[in-house]
């Protein structure tokens, strides 16, 4: 195995890593809006108040409606449409949490549209973690190219991105949600031929 094939095959290793890191986390923030939920109601009863007096108990059923938002968006999908139609109802749940942005930041997930100009297979509605950018271009992370039957179509999910390709605004999506948002068929790989 040559040095090329021993980095691919650590670059897809790293993502199924990430993509793990990232479930625990929306398993333990599900957890913990939980228990605070039951704390509040319990600290209400002692006191014979309404829970919805508590401003945390508010905080938490909100967080809980926007998970349920994607949640409910990954499980009642429905079939048979191409991935256009999937990332307009993805941003559609999006925006209404104000998740929309004409820039970016660092570290964090965002899903948006792409059009490329080079000889080689992209994603039309790329989902990233972004980690760099420079000048005219920023890179990241795509989670659509996650599973080792993409390697047949790119040597890794670690991609580039020109801002000027970028045909709409972004998206952003919270770690704890990835999961959901990734059972929403919005991968759409299309080859430029040169």
């Amino acid at each position: 195995m040559g040095i090329l094939s021993n980095i691919t095959v650590r670059a897809w290793s790293a993502v199924g890593k990430i993509l793990s890191l990232f479930g625990r986390l929306a398993d333990a923030k599900r957890r913990k809006i939980d228990a605070d939920e039951q704390r509040i109601v319990y600290l209400a009863r002692q006191q014979g108040r309404d829970p919805e007096e508590f401003v945390d108990y508010k905080a938490a059923k909100k967080e809980k409606e926007k998970i349920n938002k994607l949640e409910e968006l990954s499980k009642n999908i429905p079939s048979g449409y191409d991935p256009n139609y999937y990332f307009k109802l993805l941003i559609g749940v999006l925006a209404t949490e104000g998740r929309t942005a004409d820039s970016f930041q660092l570290n964090q997930i965002y899903t948006f549209k792409y059009i490329a100009k080079t000889g080689e297979w992209y994603d039309l509605n790329p989902l990233i973690l972004v980690t760099s950018a420079s000048g005219s271009y920023f890179e990241g992370i795509n989670f659509h190219w996650k599973d080792l039957a993409a390697s047949k179509y790119v040597q890794s999910p670690f991609r580039k991105y020109r801002f000027d390709r970028v045909q709409s605004k972004f998206y952003r999506i919270e770690p704890s949600e990835l999961n959901y948002v990734l059972r929403i068929p919005t991968f759409y790989p299309i080859k430029v031929n040169k």
